[in-house]
């Protein structure tokens, strides 16, 4: 648990610019690590708000919706979170690694294993293929491979191949 989780003004947006910075990082913070210890990767805000972490039963706080979508939202900007429904904002997927650092973990691990040229399907790329099991990016939700590729495409690293489904989308590595 982070050392400020019992700290009672945690759980009210600080209005000073400085303790508000603090207050996101320590909320990025308190949810990933969450997050990774409960190997649950997904938030739901309108299920998990009245929940740890969004609410300490020790010192009787709880975030409220609006600043739970805050700071998510304040996430989202420092990379360690994307919308699924970006309109909606009924799930929200955590990332552990920043897009950026996703897209550079999987590049690596296709040179290491001597797939350039190769062409795989996301759905290989996912936890429902055997190719991904006990890589970095194993389990990631397909908005979050997509932005990964898609830094990759931008990089000139990939060509995605579509599909006669979405799990069928093909990537050739480059």
């Amino acid at each position: 648990m982070h050392e400020l989780y019992n700290w009672e003004p945690l759980f009210t947006r600080q209005i000073s610019d400085t303790n508000l910075l603090k207050q996101i990082t320590v909320w990025k913070d308190i949810i990933i690590e969450f997050c990774s210890d409960e190997n649950k990767f997904v938030i739901t805000p309108s299920e998990d708000i009245n929940s740890y972490p969004f609410t300490n039963t020790t010192i009787d706080r709880s975030l409220t919706n609006s600043e739970l979508l805050f700071f998510l939202d304040e996430i989202v900007k420092l990379g360690h979170g994307i919308w699924a429904n970006e309109d909606a904002k009924a799930r929200f997927l955590v990332l552990v690694n920043t897009v950026e650092e996703y897209a550079e973990l999987l590049y690596k691990w296709i040179e290491s294993t001597g797939q350039l040229g190769s062409v795989l399907t996301v759905w290989e790329l996912t936890d429902e293929g055997d190719t991904a099991i006990g890589t970095d990016f194993e389990g990631l939700e397909r908005p979050v491979i997509d932005a990964v590729l898609n830094i990759l495409v931008r990089q000139g690293k990939c060509a995605i191949i579509p599909g006669d489904t979405a799990e069928d989308d093909g990537v050739k590595f480059q």
